[in-house]
């Protein structure tokens, strides 16, 4: 369980993107993470998460012709 710290949206998690591991913002740079998520579960599938957004972006563009 990732220990909550002190601090202005400390409160959120993070999903460090080199190794999937949930962590609070100040535990890596900006450019190193996903997130905020509310939770920690949201934050370890949020590469999946991603990965679904983007598919059904996708699909939209290619339904409207891009």
């Amino acid at each position: 369980m990732v220990e909550p710290s002190e601090g202005p949206g400390d409160d959120k998690f993070w999903l460090r993107v080199s190794d999937g591991k949930v962590i609070r913002a100040h535990e890596a740079k900006a450019s190193e993470r996903l997130g905020p998520y509310d939770t920690e579960a949201e934050a370890a599938r949020g590469l999946e998460a991603l990965k679904e957004r983007e598919e059904r972006k996708r699909a939209e563009d290619e339904a409207e012709g891009y």
